[in-house]
């Protein structure tokens, strides 16, 4: 039993370091509309405390709760996520830093009607 403990205190240190050393954030989502297919993150156009320049649809609400290192993170991880959702671009409500080094923010995956509007 006691070896068991010894061993599970180094593996438990080293997976919350490496966490933190990786910037393994957590978010959630709110998935509105699934119906269509994903698409490449470079396909996903970002709008940062702007009104998109197209009709659209709202297609999930994204929320980063921390866990961040950069704003930059913030932002691809947002991307991604209307990538994976089919959504054509992303509108970024706000990007905050908290603490010493976490970021967080909020916005939503939106699907663009007009493509030749962006």
């Amino acid at each position: 039993m006691q070896s068991m403990q010894r061993l599970i205190k180094p593996v438990t240190a080293t997976l919350l370091a490496s966490s933190v050393l990786l910037g393994c954030g957590h978010g959630n989502r709110i998935v509105l509309d699934r119906s269509n297919d994903g698409l490449p993150p470079d396909q996903v156009d970002v709008y940062l405390n702007r009104e998109p320049a197209c009709e659209f649809a709202v297609v999930a609400l994204l929320q980063a709760d921390g866990g961040y290192p950069t704003r930059a993170r913030v932002v691809e991880v947002f991307r991604q996520q209307a990538a994976d959702l089919g959504a054509n671009a992303v509108q970024i409500h706000y990007l905050q830093k908290i603490g010493a080094s976490e970021f967080m923010g909020a916005g939503r995956a939106i699907r663009c009607d007009d493509a030749a509007a962006l």
